[in-house]
């Protein structure tokens, strides 16, 4: 199966553009189900239906990645992006587990001409991300949300091993000391979250719980911001 562009909500003419990417394992009426409720929002909303091809050839398919090599939805993801380049739109780029990493290739093969009209324009979160990746390409923002269970994202070399234990100590500091569940480390662009439970697979799961209240939050921000800015006193 294809990866595709799917139209959440069509707004052409709101100066907002989000586009959700969705991790492995995860099905496209898994995925309609969890972008359904978003479809009310007022900006031009499109989810890239990353497809699965099972979690063993999925895991592959980003050990390849990591690699170098290119796949389709990092590929269309690109094409989608330098038609933005055109535009003056504000684009916002959410991309839960292997979506991070195709986000990430996105940016790397798109022509450079393209990203230097888009790097200020773009502001990317990603949730539990298959990728760890500082914002190398310029961009306006880049947050990577980060559970204390899906840090294991993040063992990708020595290094990431000693952040992830930072991110630990932090959170647990934030959780004892003021009450906060969260820690942000901007040197890393990173938030990690205390778990709201103690199941690995519900914490990195994008339907409920921690993640999906990220990408509603992020969403509803990104649709009510020309509101905003054309009646400030609203």
């Amino acid at each position: 199966m294809h990866p595709f562009i799917q139209t959440i909500h069509k707004n052409f003419s709101h100066q907002n553009h989000t586009i959700y990417v969705n991790g492995i394992s995860n099905t496209p009426e898994y995925t309609s189900d969890v972008t359904r409720p978003f479809r009310s929002v007022s900006h031009h909303l499109e989810h890239l239906v990353n497809p699965t091809e099972g979690t063993k050839k999925d895991l592959c398919r980003i050990a390849s990645m990591k690699r170098g090599m290119r796949t389709k939805s990092a590929d269309l993801l690109a094409k989608r992006l330098s038609v933005l380049a055109g535009t003056q739109n504000q684009i916002l780029l959410v991309g839960h587990s292997e979506g991070g990493l195709i986000i990430e290739k996105a940016l790397d093969i798109l022509p450079p001409q393209d990203l230097q009209k888009l790097a200020k324009r773009i502001t990317v979160h990603t949730l539990g991300s298959s990728s760890f990746y500082t914002n190398r390409f310029g961009l306006h923002k880049i947050t990577h949300h980060v559970s204390l269970f899906d840090t294991l994202c993040f063992i990708q070399s020595p290094k990431m091993i000693f952040y992830s234990f930072i991110g630990f100590f932090n959170v647990l500091a934030q959780k004892l000391l003021y009450k906060k569940d969260s820690a942000k480390m901007s040197y890393l662009a990173t938030k990690f979250y205390w778990p709201n439970s103690f199941d690995i697979m519900s914490e990195h799961t994008i339907r409920e719980g921690r993640y999906n209240k990220i990408l509603k939050k992020k969403i509803e921000k990104q649709s009510t911001q020309e509101e905003v800015k054309s009646n400030p006193f609203a």
